[in-house]
């Protein structure tokens, strides 16, 4: 899980800097559902432990 979370954050940090030269409406939703995600599974993550 938290292999999972690190790599999502490298993805979000790229991709973010792709997605703000784009400037196009998906390329945020999918910044935006990305660190959604990633902030769900670190929830899930610290109630698990």
């Amino acid at each position: 899980m938290n292999s999972l979370i690190k790599y999502g954050l490298y993805f979000v940090v790229v991709f973010s800097v792709l997605a703000f030269g784009a400037a196009e409406v998906w390329a945020f939703s999918i910044v935006e559902f990305v660190v959604f995600l990633l902030v769900f599974l670190f929830i899930v993550g610290i109630g698990k432990s």
